[in-house]
C-alpha cells in the first residue's frame, strides 16, 4: 500500500521543506537533546524562534515527525526507503509548494533520515505516545456545564419557591477514527468525589515519578 501523508500535516511539511540547512541543524540538535520532562508544546516554544516559524507550525512539525517515526517503525521500513516514500507521497499531492527545487528535497531527505534515527529521544516519545493510545477510547476534551433549574409549585404561574444547581459533564473521546461524546449529570457531591479522585490520581503519579526517578528512569510528558 502506498504511503499517504495526511492533509493535516501539509502546512508543517511545507514549512520543514523550506527550512535552510542551519535551521535543520538547530532542529536536529533540539530533538537530539529533547528531555523527557519537556512536552511537544514546550519544545515548540524553544525551537520556533530558532527556526523563524510560528509556534503552532513548529508544534505541528514536531508532531508530524513523531508520526512519521511511528509509521516507519510500524511498517518495519528501512529509513532511506521510507524517506523516499514520504517525498513521493508529498509530491503526488496538489500543493504547489511541494514543487520545490531538487536541492530543497535533497536537504529535506537528508534531514528527515537523521530525524528518523533519533531512537533515544523522538523514538522513545513516539513509542510512549503509541502506548498511550492503546485503549479502546481516549479522552479528547471535557467540559462541565452549570445551570440553575427552578422548582415550581402546584401553580406554575407563580414564582418558583426554590431552585437547584445542576452540572453536566461533557466528555468527548476518540474511538478508533471516530470522535464521540456523552453527557453525565452531576450534583455537588459528585463534583467533590471527582475532585478527590483527580487529586488522588495526581498524588499517585507524583509518587511514581519520584520512585522511578531514584532509578534514573525518566517519565515522558505527553500531551
Amino acid at each position: 500500500m502506498a504511503l499517504r501523508v495526511p492533509e493535516r500535516h501539509y502546512d508543517a511539511l511545507v514549512a520543514l521543506l523550506q527550512l535552510p540547512e542551519s535551521s535543520w541543524e538547530s532542529l536536529l540538535a533540539s530533538l537530539r537533546d529533547w528531555p523527557p520532562s519537556l512536552s511537544v508544546r514546550g519544545l515548540a516554544e524553544l525551537v520556533a524562534p530558532k527556526l523563524n516559524l510560528p509556534e503552532d507550525i513548529a508544534r505541528d512539525g514536531i508532531r508530524m515527525l513523531g508520526s512519521l517515526y511511528s509509521a516507519r517503525v510500524r511498517g518495519n521500513a528501512a529509513i532511506e526507503a521510507f524517506v523516499e516514500d514520504v517525498c513521493r507521497a508529498a509530491q503526488a499531492s496538489d500543493r504547489t509548494e511541494f514543487r520545490a527545487p531538487a536541492e530543497s528535497w535533497t536537504r529535506f531527505k537528508r534531514a528527515l533520515a537523521s530525524v528518523l534515527s533519533l531512537e533515544q529521544t523522538l523514538g522513545v516519545r513516539s513509542k510512549a505516545f503509541d502506548l498511550q493510545l492503546e485503549h479502546p477510547r481516549t479522552l479528547c476534551t471535557a467540559r462541565i456545564l452549570t445551570d440553575v433549574r427552578p422548582v415550581f409549585g402546584t401553580d406554575p404561574t407563580q414564582p418558583p419557591p426554590a431552585v437547584f444547581v445542576s452540572h453536566t459533564l461533557r466528555i468527548a473521546y476518540h474511538e478508533g477514527d471516530s470522535l464521540k461524546e456523552f453527557f453525565v449529570a452531576l450534583d455537588s457531591a459528585d463534583l467533590r468525589e471527582l475532585k478527590g479522585l483527580i487529586e488522588r490520581a495526581s498524588l499517585k503519579e507524583a509518587n511514581l515519578r519520584r520512585f522511578f526517578g531514584t532509578y534514573t528512569i525518566p517519565c515522558v510528558d505527553l500531551e
